[in-house]
């Protein structure tokens, strides 16, 4: 990968970045499409603790 490249990339990943944290309920959102929190703000099961689950507010 080029420099060029590189910094391409980059810029884009901070423009994502930027657009699934630009507010609470857009980094939710996003949190649930990924698949690391449920609808009800539980951690799925992969990304539970062993011991308990905790649930993220958002």
């Amino acid at each position: 990968m080029t420099d060029k490249q590189r910094a391409a990339l980059q810029r884009r990943i901070e423009e994502h970045t930027r657009s699934i944290a630009r507010d609470p309920e857009a980094a939710r959102a996003s949190l649930i499409r990924m698949g690391i929190i449920d609808e009800d703000g539980r951690l799925t099961p992969e990304y539970q603790p062993e011991t308990d689950r905790v649930t993220i507010v958002v």
